[in-house]
């Protein structure tokens, strides 16, 4: 298991113009531009993002059913279909801490803009803290010869429910990087995320 207080990464206007539908023709005016460079560097200073990652052997594995080292038994077909090849899985979360947060609620009745700005860049961050994490573990895969297999998932999707969030909290310790989870499963702070990627050998 490892934590990871400060993780560094980059949030470009071209990755909120997607977060925000901008479609790649669209034409933005140097005005909108200045405004996204703007609260781009805000987001830098207030942002805090932190993060987790826990590698688990995969002990058994049916159609519908993971049952990994630690005791953890996820029932999903969708999670099995995905972990098919696989004989590890890599459980990541990241959080945004700092002020951000409270400042995009309080600019929600201020600034509208800006409160929607920060909260997709609140957003990819965290996202791209997802990407930093699983690049972090590639290379020590890489020395064993085993590989992350392209993408990830989260519970929510398909039959792998979000009741699986509560053993995948527990698994991973997030109270140590500040999140919190209620009991409808949602985990706090909002810009909170956990995923599923797994793990293969090269010669698979």
């Amino acid at each position: 298991m490892l934590f990871f207080d400060s993780i560094a990464v980059n949030v470009s206007e071209k990755d909120l113009y997607e977060r925000l539908g901008y479609k790649v023709n669209t034409e933005i005016s140097d005005k909108q531009k200045k405004i996204f460079s703007k609260y781009i560097k805000y987001g830098f200073e207030l942002a805090q993002i932190k993060g987790a990652g826990l590698r688990l052997k995969i002990n058994k594995k049916s159609k519908k059913t993971v049952e990994f080292e630690n005791g953890l038994v996820v029932k999903s077909g969708l999670l099995a279909s995905f972990l098919f090849k696989c004989n590890e899985a890599l459980f990541i979360a990241s959080v945004m801490a700092g002020p951000i947060i409270e400042k995009i609620k309080q600019m929600q009745g201020e600034d509208l803009t800006g409160a929607v700005l920060l909260d997709a860049f609140a957003s990819e961050a965290v996202d791209n803290a997802l990407n930093w994490i699983q690049n972090y573990f590639s290379k020590d895969l890489i020395r064993e010869k085993k590989f992350l297999i392209p993408g990830r998932i989260s519970c929510g999707y398909g039959d792998f429910s979000l009741k699986i969030q509560d053993d995948i909290y527990r698994a991973m310790n997030l109270k140590k990087i500040g999140i919190s989870i209620n009991k409808y499963r949602q985990l706090n702070p909002e810009k909170a995320v956990t995923a599923v990627s797994g793990i293969a050998d090269i010669s698979s």
